[in-house]
């Protein structure tokens, strides 16, 4: 696909920047930094309506994977301490991109189990 596209200068001027301190062409630099940042979707996974109660109330108690936690951890602390890179940036966003879709994945089969009165409602 080709696209053209019109940015401000300011974003001009990194663009440029990475293209040189990676040694790239620009468009080879844009296409390298929109892998880095838009990693591929997760295969869809059916609607959280449609699970059995008992799905939903697996769903509902699920957690992230121990390993895949502590590493989203470590790298959220060293972004914030040091400059990630290119690589852990991707896995930073894989790793937040996967617990956000969990996360809203879970709150649906909460809310629908409380719903379908498998569960009762939390309290604050």
């Amino acid at each position: 696909m080709q696209l053209t596209i019109t940015i401000p200068d300011r974003l001009a001027s990194r663009v440029e920047a990475w293209a040189a301190f990676t040694e790239q062409a620009i468009p080879d630099m844009v296409e390298t930094a929109l892998d880095v940042v838009l990693p591929p979707l997760p295969e869809p996974e059916p609607p959280v309506s449609s699970l059995s109660d008992e799905q939903l109330l697996e769903l509902a108690r699920v957690q992230m994977d121990p390993q895949l936690g502590e590493r989203l951890t470590y790298l959220q602390r060293k972004q914030r301490n040091e400059e990630l890179t290119p690589i852990e940036m991707q896995d930073l966003l894989r790793l937040m991109q996967r617990y956000n879709t969990l996360w809203v994945r879970q709150s649906q089969a909460l809310a629908l189990a409380v719903q379908r009165e498998l569960m009762s409602p939390l309290s604050a």
